[in-house]
């Protein structure tokens, strides 16, 4: 059977090991599978080496090796869309420039719309490339075995400055207890079995060794996204502004706790997704609040799965907000109505042989309006930036041959994007509601 893949990488070394370590687990269900990547050699860390001869990196598509059974371009161009359509493939995914221009394919738009926004979440890289290339699936996060014997890399050189001397104080410690086994950097042509810890900055580093098994502790960067998660939950986030002591580090790596003080690890309780675990403090970030809404939501939508996540309690200021985003969506389903009503008036035009051009004229500047305030109003929220690139996406993905049929098909994308729009005013009444009754709890 033919599983051989092309796809495309942005020019990002985090996203280039993630989609490597997605490769891998798609190889350990899948045998068969084989895949070509085509990414910049900038990407790619000196300390990389590729998992088997069935994972090969092109640097020009000129080397690529058709028949592929699947093609997907999760880089947003144009002209390169044009240059697959020259190569054979059975199936396509992703950005394409056939018939239209659109991404084909749910997870890939969720993909390349979290690759458009200002912040990426609420879905880890390894999650998406893992859905893009699997579609549905239950992912299964069994412990590895780890790493027991290998090398313990403290990494200083990716440390920020002023972490420097924590650094050298753990490369003394754990020379103590590992002999001869401890290295201050990562070494060209790594492979991820002979390394048992790393400790250090590299957020790619983290990710590929930490899904092989090592135990790694991830010096957070100054703001934290999601794009920044290592491909395994068993790896630890440090919080840069207080980093833990030897003790305190080795006790976190042995046991189960996905937070201790400001020092966390992902969870994969929700569909085999991984997600930060909530604090027990309240929530002041709107932000996180849309992490856990766009991950219901577009699980939702893709999959149609229902997805369990606990209610958080929220600051005044955060509830403040939510209740404004009610308002936006609200909005946004009238504005959609109004859409759906013109797109059936012309389809009726259409079917009594009353339509004229000058409808055609008509109907396409009622859109592109409805769009433009679409556009103005998701922009008040800068949180609704992945919901409004999936909607763009969405719409740019209306299948027909001519007018009546785009027409047709925008009227289900439009009914698709309100019971979106329902879900989010649902969800987030309901942790409005929990803020109240919390807050009644506490009054004497």
């Amino acid at each position: 059977m033919n599983l051989n893949t092309l796809i495309t990488c942005p020019p990002d070394t985090k996203l280039f090991i993630d989609l490597c370590a997605s490769a891998c687990f798609v190889r350990d269900h899948h045998p068969d599978f084989s895949i070509d990547i085509f990414v910049t050699n900038e990407a790619i860390p000196t300390w990389w080496s590729s998992p088997g001869n069935w994972l090969n990196i092109i640097f020009d598509l000129n080397n690529a090796k058709p028949p592929y059974a699947l093609i997907i371009q999760t880089t947003p161009e144009q002209t390169l869309a044009d240059q697959l359509l020259t190569i054979e493939a059975e199936n396509r995914a992703g950005v394409t420039s056939q018939p239209n221009l659109h991404i084909q394919g749910r997870w890939a738009q969720t993909l390349i719309a979290t690759f458009g926004c200002t912040r990426f979440s609420p879905f880890t890289p390894f999650d998406l490339f893992n859905h893009v290339l699997l579609g549905r699936t239950t992912i299964d996060f069994a412990p590895r075995n780890q790493n027991q014997k290998g090398l313990w890399v403290i990494d200083l050189d990716s440390l920020p400055p002023e972490s420097r001397s924590w650094g050298e104080t753990m490369i003394s410690q754990i020379s103590l207890t590992h002999p001869g086994q401890v290295r201050d950097k990562l070494l060209p042509s790594t492979r991820p079995q002979d390394i048992a810890c790393y400790i250090g900055g590299q957020i790619a580093a983290a990710s590929w060794f930490s899904y092989f098994g090592s135990k790694c502790a991830l010096v957070s960067p100054k703001t934290w996204e999601s794009k920044f998660a290592p491909a395994h939950p068993s790896a630890w986030v440090l919080d840069r502004d207080n980093l833990p002591a030897h003790k305190v580090l080795f006790q976190m790596m042995q046991g189960n706790e996905t937070r201790v003080g400001s020092h966390f690890r992902h969870t994969t309780e929700f569909l085999g997704g991984q997600l930060p675990s909530f604090s027990s403090d309240k929530v002041d970030s709107s932000e996180q609040i849309f992490d856990r809404l766009n991950y219901v939501v577009i699980n939702y939508l893709n999959d149609l799965l229902e997805v369990d996540i606990p209610i958080p309690d929220i600051t005044s200021e955060c509830c403040l907000k939510l209740k404004g985003t009610q308002a936006v969506f609200t909005k946004l389903i009238h504005l959609n109505q109004f859409a759906i009503k013109f797109l059936q008036e012309f389809n009726d035009k259409h079917t009594s042989g009353l339509a004229k051009e000058s409808d055609v004229i008509d109907l396409t500047n009622k859109m592109a309006e409805i769009d433009e305030i679409t556009n103005k109003t998701m922009a008040v929220y800068h949180e609704m930036d992945l919901l409004k690139l999936w909607i763009h996406f969405s719409k740019a993905g209306a299948q027909g041959e001519n007018v009546i049929d785009i027409a047709k098909s925008l009227i289900l994308i439009y009914y698709e994007i309100n019971q979106a729009m329902e879900a989010y005013i649902e969800l987030t009444d309901s942790i409005v509601q929990q803020h109240g009754r919390n807050l009644a709890d506490t009054r004497p």
